[in-house]
């Protein structure tokens, strides 16, 4: 039996009703579908960007070269790059093709989000749920980032799933589906071990509460060894920022209401619009609360706030404590959660009312998932740093690589960088077990084998902001060893291009 909303004379409340007595599944299939076929159409656009190069890095490895990475850092994503090296050595790295399993997987958690809405309350909230969830910028964005993401977001809603479905049936094998499922998503990311929160609160409202724990213990104990291994691997992350004013930004409007994103994006004009569906957002989200205590009926509202504000409330604390673990996007499993939250509050209003406010939240996000379909609405671009080495390109053309990262723009982008030789590689990543490799020091770089040569150098962006996506910025560091040891040497600096992080110096010795 399940809790599912109705209306009459002005009074919305619930009555119990028995699952799947009102189908959604067409529902669910039609807006999962939309989203798919939006997302796989627009999955070429968006630049790839510094994490999904470490992606395509990693997971074309052979097993012992990816673990022999993964032993000393990166192992939190070490089960994806498994999943993703499987899919790109059949699909290849082009962005479409290698994007579609997070494609898939964002289609697939709005629909299922349509289903377990309508189970935990009905159909009305299943429906809404889905729609949000079809429009929430936090969860949209993952379709097209070859990481993790989209699927922690669906591993979520479909361990929700099964844990809604032992608490029905009550069964040995329901509830080890469902500690199976917490389990898949913990290794798969491993903050997704924080869904123990809002499925206590599920299981508690239907009083289920000691196979709950005994399953969640025995997820526990099968996750054990991916938590131990990433806890010695935190010191990767230590760059993440602590500062109140950042943390305050990503958690209140990046983390929902923005998705991935450039540096300079809270200057951009999208950045109102998210401002304005954060507020929306909060407003709804403020009222069904009221309306929830009101009524009595607080089930689905503790799911909901268990799933979102929780998880939040502690990365975030633990961070702003200076152990830095909280960025917006290892929490997009708690999307899902939100489009609960918002879907149930619309549906307990009168139908007019809450189709009119669900249009509004819906044209408030259009804009800023046009913008994510851009190619420079990302972190970097490193597509269009790619065209820069091609389009001034010479025969003969080298290539230095002053930040190590900067290796990720030919691992994205390998036909714009054929014919130029990399002059200062000293050990490959594979011989080093590390994503970029090493590059040999400034001071001991053979220039002998650049006279008369075109040489790019690949530096890091000082401070970027609105203006480094323009070509010909003068961002990079001044000071750049290499930059400065080829410049002593008599080599001509002809051009600076800068592109978000990381800018050309285009030098001709």
């Amino acid at each position: 039996m399940i809790e599912t909303l109705i209306t009459g004379s002005g009074v919305n409340r619930y009555r119990r009703v028995e699952p799947g007595s009102v189908s959604v599944l067409p529902a669910a299939l039609v807006l999962g579908a939309v989203q798919f076929l939006i997302g796989a159409v627009t999955a070429r656009f968006p630049s790839y960007w510094g994490d999904e190069a470490a992606t395509l890095t990693v997971s074309q490895r052979s097993l012992p070269d990816m673990f022999a990475l993964l032993a000393h850092v990166d192992a939190v994503h070490g089960v994806y790059y498994l999943i993703q090296g499987l899919f790109l050595s059949v699909v290849g790295t082009d962005p479409f093709p290698a994007r579609m399993l997070s494609v898939t997987a964002v289609a697939a958690t709005v629909g299922f989000t349509v289903i377990l809405g309508a189970r935990l309350a009905g159909p009305r909230v299943g429906i809404f749920a889905g729609v949000v969830a079809s429009f929430l910028p936090g969860l949209i964005w993952a379709g097209s980032e070859l990481r993790s993401v989209a699927l922690t977001a669906l591993l979520a809603v479909l361990t929700m799933l099964a844990l809604e479905r032992a608490t029905r049936r009550g069964s040995a094998p329901a509830w080890g589906l469902y500690a199976l499922m917490l389990t898949c998503a913990t290794w798969l990311f491993v903050f997704s071990a924080l869904l123990a929160i809002p499925a206590a609160a599920l299981a508690v409202s239907r009083t289920c509460t000691r196979p709950f724990l005994w399953s969640s213990c025995l997820a526990g104990l099968a996750s054990l060894p991916i938590v131990v291994a990433t806890s010695t691997q935190v010191g990767q992350v230590s760059w993440i920022s602590t500062q109140p004013g950042e943390l305050l930004k990503g958690a209140l409007i990046g983390q929902y209401f923005f998705g991935q994103r450039p540096y300079y994006a809270f200057g951009h004009p999208t950045a109102h619009f998210a401002t304005a569906l954060m507020v929306l957002s909060l407003g709804i989200v403020a009222w069904f609360t009221y309306a929830s205590f009101r009524r009595r009926q607080w089930s689905l509202w503790m799911i909901g706030v268990a799933w979102t504000l929780l998880p939040t409330v502690i990365l975030v604390g633990m961070t702003a404590l200076g152990k830095p673990v909280y960025l917006e996007r290892y929490l997009t499993f708690t999307a899902p959660g939100l489009c609960l939250l918002v879907g149930a509050a619309l549906a307990v209003m009168s139908p007019q009312k809450g189709v009119a406010i669900l249009t509004v939240f819906c044209l408030l996000a259009t804009p800023i998932l046009v913008s994510q379909k851009r190619e420079g609405f990302k972190p970097n671009n490193f597509a269009a740093m790619a065209r820069v080495v091609e389009d001034r390109k010479v025969p003969g053309a080298a290539v230095i690589y002053s930040d190590v990262r900067a290796y990720g723009v030919p691992m994205a982008y390998p036909e714009q960088f054929s014919g130029v030789e990399d002059v200062a590689l000293d050990a490959g990543p594979l011989e080093t077990a590390t994503f970029w490799g090493s590059v040999v020091p400034a001071n001991e770089l053979d220039l002998t084998k650049l006279k008369g040569r075109q040489v790019f150098v690949l530096a890091r962006t000082v401070q970027p902001d609105a203006s480094a996506g323009a070509a010909g910025s003068d961002g990079a560091r001044p000071s750049d060893p290499y930059i400065a040891r080829l410049v002593d040497a008599g080599c001509i600096e002809e051009e600076v291009s800068a592109v978000t992080i990381l800018t050309a110096h285009i030098l001709m010795c």
